[in-house]
């Protein structure tokens, strides 16, 4: 699996900005990691299954919805958003994360044009986005035992990615 970081320059930008990455084995452990354009990731990889990491423009919240069901549960949650969220909500992609152990619902928003802005320069390079993750996905509370983590710092890098055996790569903002 290949895991890229996509970044506000690169979206703005008309060029093929290089974009930090990190190649995964079957067990989640890195294999490698660089900084290339879409065109060369797809050059090298490929067929590689890709998920994408964006470090901004998603809002994550937690909200508390009556009920149990998840179908319900889903259609509530843009409505206990709506207050929250200064635009309309046509224009957001809203996805319903896990029930925490306080009750409340976890959320993330992020606008459709990014997301629709994403997946059109990934197929234009020749590669298909299997997902697109917020980067706080990737935080040590959270993350697996094994595998990438993301470690918040501070100073000049505001955040490192590592693995068990110690850091594997780093992003300054």
């Amino acid at each position: 699996m290949l895991i890229v970081l996509l970044s506000a320059v690169a979206a703005a930008s008309e060029q093929d900005e290089p974009l930090h990455w990190w190649r995964l084995g079957r067990e989640g452990q890195p294999l490698e990691q660089g900084c290339d354009s879409l065109d060369a990731l797809r050059q090298r990889f490929a067929g590689e299954r890709v998920r994408a990491l964006l470090p901004e423009g998603v809002g994550l919240h937690r909200v508390t919805l009556p009920g149990q069901r998840a179908a319900a549960l889903r259609a509530a949650l843009p409505y206990a958003l709506e207050e929250r969220l200064s635009q309309e909500l046509d224009d957001l992609h809203i996805v319903m994360g896990p029930r925490r152990s306080d009750g409340r619902v976890s959320a993330a928003v992020v606008e459709h044009s990014v997301i629709t802005g994403w997946t059109e320069r990934f197929a234009q390079a020749g590669l298909r986005v299997e997902a697109l993750l917020p980067l706080a996905a990737l935080y040590a509370d959270q993350a697996p035992a094994e595998g990438l983590r993301l470690i918040a710092l501070a100073g000049v890098n505001p955040y490192c990615i590592h693995t068990e055996g110690g850091v594997f790569g780093w992003h300054a903002g």
